[in-house]
Parts: structure tokens; C-alpha cells; sequence
């Protein structure tokens, strides 16, 4: 009799837990989703010069909680390409913020170095191939612990551009002057440069290279002013241009030592990849003496103008990524006065 009122009392311990966590669950099932009062809204659909699509949203709400089901928080968004099936995307940087604005990759364009074409587009995250030409975008609010899942939006057609094309194989590095460069064991006639007007070092032109031999082997090289026919072949490549404005966080010191340098492969950079801030590009260059950056080094202040330059979009080919020029103005001996 003790054992069976033992073995009673044993089961009925494993049964009342048991019962709690259907009694539980029963209550978790039970509570009623809302539905959602509004969706996400596309602003824009745009590709960088990598030819990878971003989309900038806006007007959705937070929930404040985890969603259910995954890792995802309350900036993700679900994307539709074609009606195909949904993904989720992330904002792609620090833009998201309380106004519940955020810029979202949504495809991947793959091409191999040197391709001047993509050959692929691939969905973020699930890998969906995307067959390259007008595709149709929706986004939508993905479900969470207290609503579902919101109606996506209305579709919004996007072109694909599908050509890639590089700038730094049409324009040389660096500000040069009129006439003579020195020696080089090499020369570029087909590529433009920028070189400085002799009585304004504000005026930015353009000119080729053409070289001479020198007996050694090499060459002397010169810059000289472009031909009629040149100008034309340089209009067609369709650049843009923007001045970049002193800021100090491009000013880098040497380490050891007080000296100072602009870090212009920085500022290149920071445009490349800042797929937010794209604005302040114009179709002519105009820099004076309010964009002058200054800096120190070997005991002289250093005056500078920084601009980029890239090639545009078309209705086909992506912008190309942004090269950063350092224009010398002027350099001046630091004295105890000004140190």
C-alpha cells in the first residue's frame, strides 16, 4: 500500500508541471496578432558604381521587441523581386535612425576583374538569382511578436544597369604642369591629365602627355594642351566633378612626429562606399580660395584644393567609383610667430 501511494504521488508530481506548460502554451497560442495600419514606403531604387542595388525606404514603424523566428530586430525589412519570394535586408550602414528612414542592399552584382559587364545579380541574404533587365521591387514590414507581417507595397519598376566602367584607366593620377615632367622610364600618350593654368593655380585643365628619347633608354616626358579632335574624345567621357571642403578628420599626423598629411585616398574612399551621401556633384569644376584646405609639415603650412572626379551614370552603365586630386596653392614657412 505505501508503494502505490509512493508511485501516486511520483506520477502525479511529473503531471502537474506538465500541465502548467500546456496550460501555457495554450495562453501563448491564444493571443491575437494585430494587423498592421501601415508598410514600409520605397523612396528610391539605385545601383553604386559596382553595380549593386540599394534601395532607400521610409515611413515604417518599430515594434521595440525581437521579431519572432530569428536574429532579425525591429530595421529589418522584407524585399520581393518579381513577386518572388521575401527576403530580409538590413540597413546597409548608420543611416537607419528614429525617423525610420534606411538604406537597404537588396541585390549583389558579381563580375570578374576587368568585366565591363555584370554577369550576375544575386538577392541579399538568400542568394535568389535575378535575371538582369526591368525587374519590379516591393518591401513590406516582416511579422514580429505582436503583428503580422504588413502588405507590401506597390510594385516599383527598376532598369538594371548592367555595364561597369573604370576611370582611372582614362584619366592619370595626380596635378601636373604645362611643358616639361622630368624622366620616366615609361609614357602614357593615349591617357588625359589635369594640369594647372601657369597664371591661376585655381584653373584646373586638361592635356596629354607626349614624350621624347632621351639616349638612356627612356624618355622625357611633357604635358601639352589637348587638340581640337582631343577635346571632343575627352567630352565623351562624361565626367563630374566635386569639390571637397576642408575637414579636419582627412588631416592625418605622422606617427613620431607633428607633421601633417591629407589622407586623399580616404576621402576617395569615404565617397565610394557612402551610398547615402551622394549629392554636391556638378558637370564643370570651379575651386578658389574657399575650399582651401592647409596644413603643416616640415615646418611650412601647406595649402590645398581637393576635388573628385568620376564618370556619370547612363541609362545602361553605372557611375564609375571617384578619383581624388590634391591641388598645390601654395606653401608658406612656419615662424615662432605663427607656430
Amino acid at each position: 500500500m505505501k508503494k502505490k501511494i509512493l508511485s501516486f504521488c511520483f506520477v502525479f508530481a511529473l503531471l502537474i508541471p506538465a500541465i502548467l506548460l500546456l496550460s501555457a502554451c495554450g495562453k501563448e497560442n491564444s493571443t491575437t496578432k494585430k494587423e498592421r495600419t501601415n508598410t514600409a514606403q520605397i523612396v528610391r531604387v539605385y545601383q553604386d558604381y559596382g553595380a549593386n542595388v540599394y534601395a532607400e525606404m521610409t515611413g515604417f514603424e518599430h515594434d521595440n521587441y525581437e521579431l519572432t523566428g530569428s536574429v532579425r530586430d525591429n530595421v529589418t525589412l522584407e524585399f520581393s523581386i518579381n513577386n518572388g519570394a521575401w527576403f530580409e535586408c538590413y540597413p546597409v550602414q548608420d543611416f537607419y535612425d528614429e525617423s525610420g528612414k534606411g538604406i537597404y542592399q537588396i541585390l549583389f552584382a558579381t563580375y570578374d576583374y576587368g568585366d565591363t559587364e555584370v554577369s550576375s545579380y544575386t538577392t541579399i541574404m538568400t542568394d535568389q538569382n535575378v535575371e538582369p533587365g526591368q525587374i519590379s521591387i516591393s518591401a513590406r514590414i516582416p511579422e514580429s511578436n505582436t503583428y503580422y507581417a504588413s502588405a507590401g507595397t506597390t510594385p516599383t519598376n527598376y532598369t538594371l544597369k548592367q555595364n561597369i566602367q573604370t576611370i582611372d584607366d582614362k584619366i592619370r593620377f595626380g596635378i601636373h604642369g604645362l611643358g616639361s615632367q622630368g624622366y620616366s622610364g615609361t609614357f602614357e600618350e593615349e591617357i588625359f591629365v589635369f594640369y594647372q593654368d601657369s597664371s591661376n593655380p585655381y584653373t584646373i585643365k586638361v592635356g596629354k602627355f607626349y614624350s621624347e628619347p632621351n639616349g638612356n633608354d627612356g624618355y622625357n616626358y611633357f604635358v601639352r594642351e589637348l587638340t581640337t579632335e582631343e577635346e571632343s574624345q575627352f567630352s565623351t567621357l562624361n565626367l563630374e566633378y566635386k569639390v571637397v571642403n576642408y575637414n579636419r578628420q582627412y588631416i592625418t599626423t605622422m606617427e613620431g612626429t607633428t607633421d601633417e598629411n591629407i589622407d586623399s585616398l580616404s576621402i576617395a574612399s569615404d565617397e565610394n562606399d557612402a551610398v547615402y551621401t551622394n549629392g554636391g556633384w556638378t558637370n564643370s569644376l570651379n575651386l578658389n580660395q574657399n575650399n582651401l584646405w592647409a596644413y603643416t609639415n616640415s615646418g611650412f603650412v601647406y595649402e590645398y584644393v581637393i576635388f573628385l572626379v568620376r564618370q556619370k551614370a547612363t541609362d545602361d552603365i553605372v557611375q564609375s567609383s571617384a578619383m581624388c586630386f590634391e591641388v598645390y596653392i601654395g606653401s608658406e614657412e612656419l615662424t615662432q610667430t605663427n607656430q
